[in-house]
């Protein structure tokens, strides 16, 4: 029994470094792909619930792994958004890596108390917008961590602190915003966007590359 537990907790434990170590290859692509010259993004009208049902696909095997309860009140049918889907898709897939970390980090460290391991995803139109929150029952952040959050080289968890950074770039250069809000440490984290409903086409901006 013994030997049966401790070989249960070395598997865990690897993998906990294999998903480390994919984190930061995935970190290290974005910003190759950011900051090389590439393919300009393409835009197109998409549904954003397809983009969060396609970012959970990609991460359902981590949610399964730690039993969190995903729960979902999306606005249905969604509005039609104008931007590059694959890279909304990064967004969402960055925010929920986040939010599973955090809850990791807060039964880490014991400040789960018994509780349940929570993700909420919930959209709805206001003001010409499309606003889409993401809850977590994760650890949690103090005032002076939200306030740097968004910072590059930011980051509670070692890493380089580009993936939030690389969400708030993104998210503001397609004319929308990104915020974050906390209650403190143990109480979780609330992401809020906001994407405007009427662009019909990319910026200027969004497409230019002169600089390759």
């Amino acid at each position: 029994m013994e030997e049966l537990l401790r070989r249960q907790s070395e598997r865990e434990q690897q993998i906990i470094e294999i998903e480390a170590a994919a984190n930061r290859v995935a970190e290290i692509l974005l910003l190759q792909q950011n900051y090389a010259c590439g393919p300009r993004e393409s835009c197109s009208q998409v549904d954003c619930n397809e983009i969060i049902d396609d970012a959970l696909k990609v991460l359902e095997g981590s949610f399964v792994k730690r039993k969190i309860d995903l729960k979902k009140d999306l606005e249905s049918p969604a509005p039609a958004l104008f931007l590059d889907k694959d890279r909304l898709l990064q967004i969402f897939v960055i925010l929920l890596k986040n939010s599973f970390e955090a809850i990791d980090k807060k039964f880490d460290v014991g400040l789960n108390d018994g509780g349940e391991k929570v993700v909420k995803l919930a959209s709805r139109v206001e003001n010409s917008e499309l606003r889409i929150s993401l809850s977590d029952s994760g650890i949690g952040l103090n005032t002076d961590e939200l306030d740097k959050l968004f910072t590059f080289g930011h980051s509670g968890k070692g890493a380089s602190g580009f993936g939030l950074y690389y969400c708030k770039q993104w998210i503001e250069k397609n004319k929308g915003r990104i915020t974050m809000t906390s209650s403190g440490p143990g109480s979780g984290a609330r992401v809020e966007i906001c994407l405007p409903l009427n662009r019909k086409e990319c910026d200027v901006s969004d497409q230019d590359n002169s600089d390759c």
